[in-house]
């Protein structure tokens, strides 16, 4: 009986030790310092005109905000096709926001947030156009202190950024 009770002890503090572990590996905490992300991003840019975009069917067009290791992007869409979404679609020009963290790995620009609202706070599932995560990948092709050229790695679009103002990390 006193085997019993210490077998029934042992394995309590076996579960409770095997809880505790899934729990804490279970948690991601946020970060507590920004990082400084790359030097030559910061700031507001704006894409220049798509090429040719007047024979695409539908295309997006990208502002982007980097700060630190932030981006706050602002993406233009339109499509000459009728996705029949209702109001949310205005006649097939619209725009979507999002916000998160990027990093830049080798020549990829990797961003890593959210979709959410025009004043870039967490929408509600259920709300006009895309929700939930914005992970796009950029290949960057060119660059210089006022443009940089990209291309999607998702929709092997290529887009042409322009610094519009250069902002500093601090």
């Amino acid at each position: 009986m006193f085997a019993n009770c210490i077998q029934q002890s042992a394995l309590k503090i076996i579960l409770f030790a095997t809880l505790v572990v899934l729990f804490l590996s279970a948690c991601k905490f946020n970060k507590l310092e920004q990082s400084t992300g790359d030097a030559y991003l910061q700031g507001l840019w704006q894409e220049d005109a798509l090429l040719k975009h007047e024979d695409l069917v539908s295309w997006q067009s990208f502002r982007f905000k980097f700060t630190c290791d932030s981006f706050y992007a602002t993406i233009h869409n339109v499509s000459k096709v009728n996705l029949d979404g209702g109001p949310c679609y205005q006649e097939g020009n619209w725009d979507e926001y999002a916000k998160g963290y990027y990093k830049v790995v080798g020549d990829t620009l990797k961003f890593d947030g959210n979709f959410v609202d025009a004043e870039f706070k967490y929408k509600t599932v259920g709300s006009c156009y895309r929700n939930g995560k914005f992970t796009d990948l950029f290949l960057i092709t060119a660059k210089t202190d006022s443009v940089i050229h990209l291309k999607n790695l998702q929709t092997g679009t290529t887009q042409q950024l322009l610094l519009q103002q250069k902002l500093v990390c601090k």
